[in-house]
């Protein structure tokens, strides 16, 4: 069984496939998906003192 997603942010240039062939794939691929998320699209770090 394949768990895949796709998601496209076109206003960030951004596009992200992923497909697991497992059975805790599911798991795997949400997991996954909102790390990437958080990295990439997540709150902006503030600006460094100085």
């Amino acid at each position: 069984m394949f768990h895949s997603q796709l998601l496209l942010a076109p206003e960030r240039d951004l596009g992200l496939f992923v497909s697991y062939n497992s059975p805790g794939g599911a798991q795997a691929r949400e997991e996954f998906v909102e790390a990437f998320l958080d990295r990439y699209l997540g709150e902006p770090e503030p600006p460094a003192p100085g």
